[in-house]
């Protein structure tokens, strides 16, 4: 989930938000936003609200979607590593958005500005199944993870007309 593409004449401007909403962050501990774009779906929708918390680097784990700093704004996306041994000293954090079938380019750790801690939708949009947190975190995990052909090799025999046009569970 991205913040919008900046326009040319736009770039020196948002630039300054961003900062503003870092430090921001940085000053009071948490943001709440709302994110455009698909990249998370199904687990953050465009008009959800979420609540970012600052966290510190050594905190990121697998399964944490977080706030990235990137050249062209501001990214929601999922942690599916995080490479303490980096030569330079300093953590590298890998991600992908759950929608998106290609993992981002890592960064740094430093790049991360903070940790998504909650998110809220409208009840129109609220899903009809009922999943803790953390079972959900752990199967989208398993979903989106290297690791995950297995787990998806499993649903989809298991799914298989649903993925054949069947109807049938």
């Amino acid at each position: 989930m991205e913040t919008r593409h900046p326009a040319p004449e736009d770039a020196a401007f948002d630039e300054e938000v961003v900062d503003l909403l870092v430090e921001t962050l940085r000053k009071k501990g948490t943001l709440a936003l709302t994110p455009s774009g698909w990249s998370m779906f199904p687990v953050i929708f465009p008009g959800d609200s979420v609540l970012i918390s600052a966290c510190p680097t050594e905190g990121l784990r697998p399964g944490d979607v977080v706030w990235i700093r990137r050249r062209r704004g501001l990214t929601l996306h999922r942690v599916y590593r995080v490479a303490r041994d980096a030569p330079a000293g300093e953590a590298l954090v890998f991600t992908k958005g759950d929608g998106n079938l290609q993992p981002d380019a890592p960064v740094r750790a430093g790049d991360v500005a903070g940790k998504v801690v909650s998110c809220g939708r409208s009840a129109s949009r609220r899903l009809l199944w009922r999943v803790s947190d953390a079972a959900m975190n752990c199967l989208i995990l398993a979903l989106v993870s290297p690791a995950g052909r297995r787990v998806r090799a499993i649903l989809k025999g298991r799914f298989r007309d649903c993925f054949s046009g069947g109807h049938g569970l």
